[in-house]
């Protein structure tokens, strides 16, 4: 998450990998509280795979 202001507003850039924008739901809270969430389909699993290392997850929460 990317966030800068400039003198007209505060800009938030956020990196949501596999996530499209009608998956995603942004919302402020209180006036003051930023909620981005957003959640991606999990793929099969098959079990004879063995994972080394998941750096995704299923689901997304950001709050500022």
């Amino acid at each position: 998450m990317d966030w800068k202001e400039t003198p007209e507003a505060h800009v938030f850039k956020a990196d949501l990998p596999a996530l499209k924008k009608e998956e995603m739901n942004v919302e402020v809270e209180d006036d003051r509280i930023l909620q981005i969430r957003g959640e991606k389909n999990v793929e099969k699993e098959d079990k004879n795979d063995k994972w080394h290392r998941v750096e995704s997850s299923s689901g997304y929460t950001i709050s500022f």
